[in-house]
């Protein structure tokens, strides 16, 4: 296991914030969870894309790509994706053909499992906010 590593301060980190921080190379997403910080791998467990461009709400992380949700404090799935909520601008003006391929691949993609997201361990050292990846 590595060491911890200074990757922040907490005054950085306001409650209801996130960032993005690399630790021994690793991308990690921190997130100020209702006063917790919280250290996570920065990919979706779905289709790996950025957590940290997506939102947080309470202790909860939403995923930009899908909406998938993870728990902030332990990585788990709270819900898989939805795809429902995806938006495309000009979707409308599609062709019959250009539709039924966009909903063929929504299929696939809904089938994809979602995986916890991995947790790193934080200490806090004064204003210093330290992960061991």
């Amino acid at each position: 296991m590595s060491e911890f590593r200074t990757v922040a301060s907490v005054s950085e980190l306001p409650p209801g914030q996130m960032r993005r921080v690399i630790v021994d190379g690793k991308r990690v997403v921190l997130a100020n969870a209702e006063g917790q910080i919280c250290a996570l791998a920065d990919e979706c467990g779905h289709q790996k894309a950025a957590l940290s461009k997506g939102k947080l709400d309470g202790s909860t992380i939403e995923c930009p790509l899908h909406f998938a949700r993870f728990d902030a404090r332990t990585g788990k799935v709270v819900s898989g994706p939805d795809f429902s909520r995806i938006q495309i601008p000009g979707l409308d003006t599609l062709g019959p053909e250009a539709m039924a391929a966009m909903q063929r691949t929504g299929e696939l993609l809904a089938d994809v499992d979602t995986a916890d997201v991995p947790v790193y361990e934080v200490r806090l050292e004064g204003d210093s906010v330290q992960v061991r990846v």
